[in-house]
């Protein structure tokens, strides 16, 4: 497969530039319009493709994922799913494909459920940050996020604000609540409960005086914790991702909280900035 996607001359440009694809480059491949969408979703169903040393750098794959945001052709966003579901959490492929299943809105919804239900519950933080940016007000999608906070709540924490609908409040203020009292005798829940509280505030809500203060001391233990970190960093070095898939600058993988302490995950906080 990886020959005859190669020699597809409309794909030239992938694999001549990698991540050197440019806006005319972009351009050949999206004018071909629906005929080029099955020869992108070859790319990235072809895993071959996804390393480094791969034709294109790797970074093809990544490259046609964001062309078939731009295409939002329905026959893209089930291989896209499948996708996602196999990519490394800390790989740029993760986030192209996310971010390019966001763009396809409502139509994305039903695939997502349809994948969520095939692959378990292990995918529902990956469907989750999908349906978070999809600007769909749906009670499915609103479902599948409360469950997400449920399961991983510092992750599902962000999803509810990204989503933006106050009834999140409901869940989250008594999820707030129980981290505090958790963080207060075990400081490896004070980022859970730093996510919570930012996300209340997103969603405009409120926070008591005593949760002012609890969070305060919360994030007083944070602090000397990351300075612990970074005193054990400074002595290590060492790269823990797969040798062969690109992966983001900073050593924090998607779910993981930001570096900044604003309790966001690094993918929705900084990340961008930091790739311009």
């Amino acid at each position: 497969m990886t020959d005859e996607i190669r020699n597809d001359e409309r794909l030239e440009p992938l694999f001549e530039m990698g991540p050197d694809l440019d806006a005319p480059g972009r351009k050949r491949i999206l004018a071909h319009g629906e005929e080029i969408v099955p020869a992108l979703i070859a790319v990235i169903q072809d895993r071959e493709l996804w390393d480094e040393a791969a034709p294109g750098d790797g970074f093809a794959p990544i490259e046609a994922a964001k062309l078939l945001g731009e295409l939002q052709d329905p026959r893209a966003i089930e291989p896209m799913y499948e996708a996602l579901y196999e990519a490394d959490p800390d790989a740029l492929l993760d986030t192209a494909l996310t971010a390019a299943l966001q763009r396809f809105g409502d139509d994305a919804v039903a695939p997502g459920i349809r994948a969520l239900k095939s692959f378990g519950e292990d995918f529902r933080d990956d469907v989750a940050c999908v349906f978070a940016k999809l600007g769909v007000r749906r009670r499915v999608v609103f479902q599948t996020l409360l469950k997400n906070l449920v399961k991983n709540p510092m992750l599902g924490a962000t999803n509810l604000a990204q989503y933006g609908d106050p009834e999140a409040l409901d869940a989250l203020k008594p999820m707030l609540r129980h981290y505090l009292m958790l963080a207060a005798e075990n400081r490896q829940h004070a980022e859970t409960a730093v996510s919570l509280a930012t996300a209340i505030r997103q969603l405009d809500g409120e926070l008591t005086q005593n949760e002012e203060d609890q969070l305060e001391a919360v994030r007083s233990q944070m602090s000397k914790a990351r300075e612990i970190i970074e005193r054990v960093k400074a002595g290590k070095g060492g790269d823990h991702h797969h040798p062969d898939t690109h992966v983001k600058d900073h050593d924090l993988g998607r779910n993981d909280p930001c570096w900044c302490e604003s309790g966001r995950k690094y993918k929705n906080c900084h990340w961008n900035e930091e790739r311009r």
